[in-house]
């Protein structure tokens, strides 16, 4: 496995081994956030085995809306787990985001949308499944509200 510091709070892990590399250093339970579609894979119940025990919690294939982000950061309240992993596409990395961002706090997803005092209570890691989103590789995550983008942009 091979490491990356790109700037901002992240760091990038990469590999042929690197998410079995990496969970293997860490002993905590994750909610794993895919979607219905990937879930379908051989990728995905490979990334599953590895990962087990996990909660497992698929979006709806397609942009998210707030309300998709929304329901995931319930599930994610309701369970109790310390990391957060988003397999996916660039929707998918972004509501991992979020919940990583508000899994510890009681703000909803609408109210955190330009919030300036974000803090990140909880671990995340991002498996990207597509090239081209960059959004493993950004502070900010977009969701539709009310049909218009929006996002959470900040370091967190």
């Amino acid at each position: 496995m091979s490491l990356i510091h790109n700037g901002i709070p992240s760091w990038v892990h990469y590999g042929v081994n690197a998410l079995k590399e990496r969970s293997a250093s860490g002993e905590k339970k994750a909610f794993l956030i895919s979607d219905e579609k990937l879930s379908r894979t051989e990728m995905f119940q490979t990334a599953l085995t590895i990962l087990a025990p996990a909660e497992v919690y698929l979006l709806p294939t397609g942009e998210p809306k707030i309300s998709d982000a929304q329901r995931a950061l319930d599930a994610f309240r309701k369970c109790g787990v310390e990391c957060v992993i988003g397999l996916g596409g660039g929707s998918v990395l972004d509501v991992a985001k979020t919940v990583a961002v508000l899994g510890q706090s009681d703000s909803t997803v609408k109210e955190s949308i330009g919030n300036q005092l974000l803090t990140r209570q909880v671990e995340l890691l991002l498996v990207p499944t597509t090239a081209g989103t960059g959004s493993e590789a950004t502070a900010i995550a977009v969701m539709y509200v009310d049909g218009m983008k929006h996002s959470l942009d900040h370091p967190a």
